[in-house]
């Protein structure tokens, strides 16, 4: 139950409760396919080329700190985990994974402004084929 005074009339919450139960049942969906979360950076290490220990060391090289980006948007807005799980995994602060999830975002919002395909942009893919299939 709901005050629509405070939320507005019944088509607008039954709107955002439904986008709200896609966005979960894609991320359950994701975590089922994607595995344990070591697996998950594990693969991401090799497929880029990037030892798995300096990604977790906090690593500021360039190649490292693009992957550490990649796979905290990832893990955040595909599988749904919380950014201090995510930080602990890829050897940042909360802040850091942030400001990653950020950037992605950022990049993601110019290309498709831009219609820029995304692929020249670092490798990146549409806005869902990057929470989908970059990583």
């Amino acid at each position: 139950a709901y005050d629509e005074r405070i939320l507005g009339d019944g088509d607008f919450v039954q709107a955002i409760l439904e986008e709200a139960d896609q966005k979960l049942v894609r991320q359950i969906r994701a975590r089922k396919k994607a595995g344990s979360l070591s697996r998950i950076i594990k693969e991401k290490c090799r497929d880029a080329g990037v030892n798995e220990i300096e990604l977790k060391s906090g690593s500021r090289r360039k190649a490292v700190s693009e992957l550490r980006r990649r796979v905290c948007f990832y893990l955040y807005r595909e599988l749904g985990l919380p950014m201090a799980e995510i930080a602990r995994q890829v050897g940042v602060g909360t802040t850091g994974v942030a400001m990653a999830i950020k950037a992605m975002e950022q990049l993601l919002k110019l290309n498709e402004m831009n219609n820029v395909p995304i692929a020249s942009a670092g490798q990146l893919g549409s806005s869902q084929q990057c929470m989908t299939g970059l990583l």
